[in-house]
């Protein structure tokens, strides 16, 4: 048994890609031998995790195939947390959302039924929040991050403060917007709280007020605090949602107009201009069409109903059938 864990340590401290890989197949291959399941199991699950790491996510995909499988037989519930776990990553990383969902629920299943570290259960959150980022659902994606930022607070500070700014910026994309000052006042984020905080409150106050150009400013000025993936991505969303308000605002005046006046009017850059207009028309965001000789885009605006306009309506209809009764009734004392 001692032999085995130095065999699992030497590889896991081994700094060497190819190095790692080679010593994993080296000690599924002489556990096949002395037909020891449990060496096997966790040599091929490091196996997977190499795979993984390397991109290499069709040989991963080929692999999960056949080992998760053979944990299930042998029951061995922590490695198949930790096998489903990278399996929900590969499909994700395959952009296969899913099968991601799926392999992370048994990987969750697995986990309720044993004890799972704090540091093992916050990858699992993390996973969790990220997948449901990608399906857009933000509420969900914030209990998961949470949950991942809490069993981290006292083991890794630094990735504790990620999980925080992930958490924060789907407050903003679920437009949660007042719940994020009175998240921030809560004792145990305190040690927490600063400039990159301060960045997402910022953030907040320009998509509620539609300030397209000051959000432009804040991911340049403040870039040193929106590195993280879960951040990056929401942003771009974000930076989207703003862009085509902004300029459906100004297109409202007009029925016809030239795309450089509208970069002149936005302050934004005409390549960009014709880009944004141009996919929401593809889109339907905007009924209309580019005239590309001209480099004008023409509108058709939607017609606003609003309550008074269908009260006014049905006012009209019913006094067209009075006034049509009475026509009726004319006609027959005339006769």
């Amino acid at each position: 048994m001692e032999a085995e864990r130095e065999a699992i340590r030497d590889i896991e401290i081994c700094i060497d890609t190819k190095q790692r890989e080679l010593k994993c197949e080296q000690l599924i291959e002489k556990a096949k031998e002395e037909n020891k399941s449990f060496l096997r199991a966790k040599a091929t699950t490091m196996l997977l995790g190499e795979y993984f790491e390397q991109k290499r996510y069709r040989d991963a995909l080929a692999l999960a195939d056949t080992l998760i499988p053979f944990l299930k037989r042998i029951e061995h519930k922590q490695l198949i947390i930790e096998a489903s776990l990278i399996h929900a990553k590969v499909f994700h990383a395959v952009q296969d959302l899913p099968k991601a969902k799926g392999a992370l629920i048994l990987s969750q299943a697995a986990a309720s039924d044993i004890y799972v570290k704090p540091e093992l259960q916050s990858k699992l959150d993390h996973t969790g929040g990220i997948l449901c980022c990608d399906g857009n659902d933000y509420q969900v994606a914030f209990s998961y991050f949470f949950e991942s930022f809490f069993n981290l607070i006292k083991i890794d500070t630094d990735r504790a403060q990620e999980e925080l700014m992930n958490l924060l910026i789907c407050k903003v994309m679920a437009s949660q917007h007042s719940e994020i000052p009175l998240l921030l006042g809560r004792k145990e984020l305190a040690p927490f709280v600063g400039p990159a905080t301060e960045t997402i409150l910022d953030i907040s106050e320009c998509v509620q007020k539609h300030q397209l150009h000051d959000f432009r400013s804040l991911l340049e000025t403040r870039k040193q605090y929106l590195s993280g993936d879960v951040v990056q991505q929401a942003l771009g969303r974000l930076q989207v949602i703003i862009v085509e308000r902004y300029i459906t605002r100004v297109l409202s005046a007009y029925c016809r107009i030239e795309m450089s006046f509208l970069a002149e009017l936005t302050g934004l850059e005409l390549e960009f201009i014709h880009q944004t207009v141009r996919t929401m028309i593809l889109d339907g965001k905007l009924l209309g069409s580019i005239e590309e000789d001209s480099g004008h885009v023409t509108l058709q605006h939607k017609e606003v109903r609003t309550d008074l306009h269908v009260a006014a309506t049905e006012v009209l209809s019913k006094m067209k059938v009075a006034v049509g009764q009475l026509d009726s009734k004319v006609a027959d004392w005339r006769t």
